[in-house]
């Protein structure tokens, strides 16, 4: 059970790792926001975070300097990515708006000063898979997801929006449901994220029964699903979508 766990985190991470790496190549040839900020977003709340967090505990006995480095890394990785994701939820979809403004400034310095107060309580010699959780994990987490949820809602919102359009011939089938497709890849990692932590506050990491590894792996695995087709669509899906017209989804 615990190999059928792993592969929705391997998922997550991989999905991760390829969309994030695409998006910041796009970046370097568009020269727009959107890209970076989505791209930071995606890398450092997935495979930067939990890659080198993960690495970080394997690698301390060899190397303490080695393993605190990757520590570093993991840890400030997915902070910088929650506030580059709030900055776009903000830039993208309400630019002109002072509250997404506020929003965004608030969240952002919240995960940064939660990263500093972390840093300087434990220090990066740690091991993160310990059995104990602190209040900066459970802060970072609520912020995190917030951040993630506000998108989702966000990209909810325009699919909604587009699909009015899409009845009257005025939006494109595959734009909608990337947005469908968007919204429920955030919803997944951040309701993931949220009970994982639950989780392990109730078991305790050692203790967290397999029901509740293969949960979690769940919301990997849809949140890798959703944004391989939203990011890597096969040409199959894309032909779907467009033959549904303006038909729901």
């Amino acid at each position: 059970m615990q190999v059928v766990a792993l592969l929705g985190f391997g998922a997550f991470f991989v999905v991760s790792l390829i969309t994030g790496i695409r998006l910041l190549l796009l970046w370097r040839r568009s020269g727009q926001l959107p890209e970076l900020l989505i791209g930071m977003g995606v890398l450092g709340i997935g495979p930067l975070g939990y890659g080198f967090t993960t690495l970080a505990s394997f690698t301390y006995g060899s190397s303490l300097a080695l393993g605190a480095a990757m520590m570093a890394v993991g840890v400030t990785a997915p902070a910088v990515g929650a506030a580059a994701k709030a900055v776009f939820n903000w830039r993208v979809y309400h630019p002109e708006s002072a509250a997404a403004r506020t929003a965004a400034v608030v969240l952002g310095l919240a995960l940064l000063g939660i990263l500093v107060c972390d840093l300087a309580a434990f220090g990066v010699v740690r091991i993160e898979q310990s059995d104990e959780l602190h209040l900066w994990s459970y802060l970072s987490t609520t912020a995190r997801t917030a951040c993630l949820l506000w998108g989702a809602a966000e990209a909810y919102r325009y699919w909604r929006l587009m699909r009015r359009r899409r009845s009257l011939g005025l939006a494109d089938p595959v734009v909608t449901n990337r947005f469908f497709l968007w919204g429920s890849s955030a919803t997944a990692a951040g309701v993931g994220s949220m009970v994982g932590l639950l989780l392990i506050h109730h078991y305790g990491r050692e203790a967290i029964m397999d029901e509740a590894r293969l949960l979690m792996s769940g919301a990997g695995f849809l949140g890798a699903g959703f944004m391989w087709l939203a990011f890597v669509p096969p040409a199959r899906y894309l032909a779907w979508v467009r033959a549904r017209g303006a038909e729901d989804f």
